[in-house]
This record gives structure tokens, C-alpha cells and sequence, in this order.
């Protein structure tokens, strides 16, 4: 998949992966392993993961987005959702790649 959108590519464009939480019950995997497997393989393409956003449900008028966030700070997010039952337990991440020489 990466090579295919390497190829489509310009020094100015991004390829954004979205990736929301496995369905329960279902042997799609966790988060974590999605990226993991992801990451090694953009790398093979030639691309730099250069940016994770996560975007989460909210309690207020509106969604929230994290940017530049840390692995801590993403940590405690996914935390949040799943202890706060008023909110439904939902977010999606955003994995944001570009190409490593810039094309």
C-alpha cells in the first residue's frame, strides 16, 4: 500500500493512514500492533511517519484533536475514553507520512 501511494506522491503531499479502535470481539488487533506493523512498512516505502494525531469524542460542543502529542499523552487519551462513560469509548488516530527525501 505505501509503495502504490510513494509512487502517486509529490514533495509536497502527505499520505494519511486513519485508524480507529478494533471492534470488540473481533481478532482485528490493537491499536498499538496496527502501528507497529504500519510503521516498518512505511519505512520499506521510503516514507517518515512525521506527524500522529489523535482525535478523541468530547464531552463539550465539539471533538478534540491532539497534536504533536507525546506517547504519554496518547496513552492517557485512549485511558480516558475507556474510564469516562458518558462519552462513547471512540477516537480515531491519524498517522501523517511524507517521503524521506522530499521527491
Amino acid at each position: 500500500m505505501f509503495a502504490l501511494c510513494r509512487l502517486m506522491m509529490t514533495a509536497s503531499t502527505s499520505t494519511i493512514v486513519a485508524l480507529g479502535p478494533a471492534t470488540a470481539g473481533q481478532p482485528e488487533g490493537t491499536l498499538a500492533e496496527h502501528i507497529g506493523a504500519l510503521l516498518p512498512a512505511a519505512q520499506a516505502a521510503g516514507l517518515q511517519h512525521v506527524l500522529h494525531i489523535v482525535a478523541l469524542a468530547s464531552t463539550g460542543a465539539g471533538d478534540e484533536f491532539l497534536y504533536y502529542a507525546t506517547d504519554t499523552e496518547i496513552d492517557a487519551a485512549r485511558r480516558s475514553q475507556t474510564e469516562d462513560a458518558a462519552v462513547p469509548a471512540y477516537h480515531a488516530e491519524l498517522l501523517v507520512f511524507r517521503h524521506r527525501c522530499g521527491r
